[in-house]
């Protein structure tokens, strides 16, 4: 019995674990609003960047820049993927690469690789994940299309996500990354 508790526990802490540290620098925010997409998501996006923007909060907020850059921010739950009894904070691992339990329905793992497949098709060319100060944030960085993941680890339901088109890496860690808490 203690060998079974032991074994579930580290397969616990390896579905939790980081796949690989997303490295920036944070920095002192300054003038900023904040946003609270969700329950489990607040995030402050700094006045420099909303000059001449467009800001729509439709089902979630979406952000145009003056330059025709921007980015989205989404609630993904478990109930809207088809799965209501999914934990949805290991869809992000698997969207890193994680691959899902062999127990799991194989309907789910097909969907799960779908749904890679097209985020792959964004050719990321960097990834990783930070600690937050409720979860995880992973972040998949794209020469044109970017996608961010937030959990939260009381929260197995739903995950936010940020999806950033025409953003560069700087852009992304300079005004979306400084303001996930």
């Amino acid at each position: 019995m203690r060998f079974v508790i032991v074994f579930l526990l580290l397969v616990s802490a390896n579905c939790f674990s980081d796949s690989q540290k997303y490295q920036f620098t944070r920095s002192a925010l300054g003038p900023h609003i904040d946003f609270r997409v969700n329950s489990i998501s607040d995030i402050s996006i700094p006045l420099s960047i909303l000059d001449g923007a467009k800001v729509a909060g439709i089902d979630g907020l979406v952000v145009i820049l003056k330059n025709k850059s921007g980015f989205s921010v989404d609630t993904l739950t478990a109930k809207s993927i088809g799965y209501p009894d999914a934990d949805m904070r290991l869809w992000p691992l698997y969207m890193l690469g994680q691959e899902p339990d062999s127990l799991l329905p194989v309907s789910y793992i097909d969907d799960v690789k779908k749904a890679r497949a097209i985020l792959r098709s964004n050719d990321p060319y960097k990834s990783g994940s930070f600690k937050t100060r409720n979860g995880r944030c992973f972040v998949l960085v794209g020469n044109n299309k970017s996608t961010i993941y937030i959990t939260d680890d009381s929260n197995r339901e739903f995950i936010t996500t940020i999806s950033a088109t025409g953003m560069s890496e700087h852009d992304i860690q300079q005004y979306l990354l400084q303001g996930v808490f």
